[in-house]
């Protein structure tokens, strides 16, 4: 009778306990996994940049202002804000290089 409570003991520890513990772990996981799939998702927004027929012209301005010719960044400036379908990060853009060019001529 006592050999048969201690190999009784040893299955356990060997053969049951893992599996139960092996069990709770996967079911923390698939708990863990419903709470991942729960959450809502996000939507996507859309941000706001340079429109491209724009790019050209803001790479030429970049250019007169790293030469310096403030004169013809200046022209250029005009002509881009002399457009009417500016987006608001266009006309952040330009409002940075004016300041940056009175910056500069100071």
């Amino acid at each position: 009778m006592f050999k048969f409570n201690w190999l009784a003991a040893v299955f356990a520890a060997v053969l049951v306990i893992p599996v139960l513990f092996t069990v709770e772990v996967l079911t923390d996981s698939a708990e863990a996994y419903a709470q991942k799939k729960e959450k809502p998702q996000r939507k996507t927004k859309r941000v706001e940049s340079i429109p491209q027929a724009l790019i050209k012209e803001f790479e030429k301005l970049s250019e007169a202002f790293d030469q310096e010719d403030y004169a013809r960044a200046d022209s250029i400036l005009n002509k881009l804000q002399a457009k009417e379908d500016l987006n608001n990060i266009s006309k952040a853009y330009i409002h940075n290089y004016r300041g940056n060019i009175h910056f500069s001529r100071d």
